[in-house]
C-alpha cells in the first residue's frame, strides 16, 4: 500500500469514527449523552415550528456525509460512480438509524 493510500485510509477511518461519535454518543454540543429514538430529528422536524433550524440540522447532515463522497473514489475504482457512492451513504445512514433501534432494544431488555 502506498503511502498516499494509507494516508487516505487513516482519514476515512478518522472520518468514520467522528461521524459515528457525532451521531450515535454526542447528539447535543456541550453535552454528551446518547439519543436513542430513531428519526428523533424528523419527528421533532414535523411537530416544531422551527423550519429554519431544522433546515440546518438536514443541511449539516448532508455536509457530514459529503467527505466519504470525496474519499471513497480516492480508496477505490469502484466507487467512482455516482450511484454507488449514493447507495453506500444511504446504506451508512440506515445502519446508524438500525444500530440506534437496536440500542433501544437492548436498553429495553436490560429493564426487565
Amino acid at each position: 500500500m502506498s503511502k498516499r493510500k494509507g494516508l487516505l485510509v487513516a482519514v476515512f477511518l478518522v472520518y468514520l469514527f467522528v461521524v459515528l461519535w457525532l451521531t450515535l454518543i454526542d447528539r447535543q454540543w456541550g453535552e454528551r449523552r446518547a439519543m436513542l429514538t430513531p428519526f428523533w430529528e424528523l419527528r421533532e422536524l414535523l411537530i416544531t415550528n422551527r423550519k429554519l433550524y431544522w433546515t440546518q440540522q438536514i443541511g449539516c447532515n448532508i455536509l457530514m456525509l459529503m467527505p466519504m463522497g470525496f474519499l471513497l473514489p480516492c480508496l477505490h475504482q469502484k466507487f467512482r460512480k455516482l450511484r454507488i457512492i449514493f447507495l453506500i451513504a444511504i446504506m451508512f445512514s440506515a445502519a446508524i438509524e438500525i444500530t440506534i433501534s437496536a440500542k433501544i432494544k437492548l436498553s429495553q431488555l436490560r429493564e426487565k
